[in-house]
């Protein structure tokens, strides 16, 4: 495949994708507005999963309850390194909460 080429593929892939990704971040946008789950619990390390939705805790005036999709998992004991967030950041423990089934 020549560079010529590669590009030509793509160019035309990611007018594919584009749309694909809007609906992405219009999906990500609207469950961002989720309350956080009342009944929750401080996490575990066998919480950590991919796919696993881990709901932290921050000041207020820094935007109070958020959540991360964990995307890769790192090291699950850790407080601060356990996971990879859909976003790309490291997550942990540490202020740590999912949803409680009981």
């Amino acid at each position: 495949m020549t560079p010529e080429e590669y590009i030509k593929l793509r160019t035309a892939v990611q007018e594919i994708i584009d749309p694909l990704q809007e609906s992405i971040e219009k999906a990500r946008d609207l469950a961002n507005l989720c309350s956080v789950p009342e009944e929750r619990r401080k996490a575990k390390p066998s919480d950590i999963v991919e796919g696993a939705v881990i709901w932290h805790w921050r000041e207020e005036k820094y935007g109070g309850w958020y959540w991360d999709e964990v995307y890769e998992v790192r090291h699950p004991n850790d407080d601060f390194k356990a996971y990879v967030s859909d976003s790309g950041c490291l997550g942990g423990l540490y202020q740590a909460w999912v949803r409680s089934t009981c």
